[in-house]
């Protein structure tokens, strides 16, 4: 989904964008009206700037969603070497997660600047994304998970 996002965000039309900005805007106190208009100037500037390196990103992070999304699927139904296959996707979305993280930090001071009008901010987004990727990967490697898509293997032979 996150891939998604990321392309989405991109193809859509501008003034769209600057609706949901201006929708947004009116849930800011008024005396931090002036500082979000800038700071979400800037987001768009810095977005701008970001999409030779984020737009492949996203298409890297959908495609490896689906395939994750695939190869849970043959895993489940017992396909010989899909768990090991989905090991390896899942590993692969960590790196892709900590590499976005790495080289898109204009990007998320920007989007730190303007969610912090709001009193939040995503700074926990690589760190979720990288630690649920390797808890599936830890819990995928256990021995009764390997029992358990060993046993789904042989009984789809035996069908």
């Amino acid at each position: 989904m996150a891939g998604g996002s990321v392309i989405t965000f991109y193809k859509q039309d501008a003034s769209e964008l600057q609706q949901a900005l201006d929708r947004d805007e009116e849930h800011v106190p008024d005396q931090e009206r002036v500082l979000y208009r800038e700071r979400t100037e800037r987001l768009d500037d810095v977005h701008d700037r970001a999409k030779r390196r984020e737009f492949p990103l996203g298409v890297a992070a959908l495609l490896l969603g689906g395939a994750m999304v695939a190869m849970s699927a043959r895993a489940m139904s017992g396909r010989d070497g899909a768990r090991g296959a989905l090991v390896q996707v899942t590993l692969a979305r960590a790196v892709l997660s900590v590499t976005g993280f790495l080289i898109t930090p204009d990007v998320r001071a920007a989007e730190f600047a303007v969610a912090s009008l709001y009193g939040y901010a995503s700074i926990g987004k690589m760190i979720f994304e990288t630690t649920a990727c390797l808890l599936v990967v830890v819990a995928l490697t256990r021995p009764r998970s390997r029992a358990f898509f060993r046993a789904a293997e042989g009984s789809l032979w035996e069908r």
